[in-house]
């Protein structure tokens, strides 16, 4: 079940009853939620972004990094279910 909360009556509701929370759908998540969901743990799996890439969304990571270099964010970093793994391609 997909439940999008910004648009949700009742997010106290929402998260009642759950055995485990899941923060992040990226790969660690994603595989987490399922091992605990496999062992019988109803499992609520919270991603900050939705199905699809959005400006929106992305926007969260239009920051400066400092120390020691590394690509800009909004591009190295992607805040959707299936998180930065989308665009893993052997980097």
């Amino acid at each position: 079940m997909l439940t999008d909360l910004n648009n949700s009556a009742s997010v106290e509701e929402f998260y009642s009853g759950y055995d485990a929370t899941v923060i992040g759908a990226g790969a660690a998540g994603i595989t987490l939620a399922l091992k605990l969901s496999a062992e019988g743990k109803k499992v609520a799996l919270i991603e900050a972004g939705g199905l699809e890439l959005s400006d929106e969304s992305q926007q969260i990571y239009d920051a400066k990094t400092v120390g020691d270099p590394y690509f800009e964010l909004e591009f190295a970093r992607l805040r959707y279910f299936g998180g930065s793994t989308n665009h893993w391609s052997g980097v």
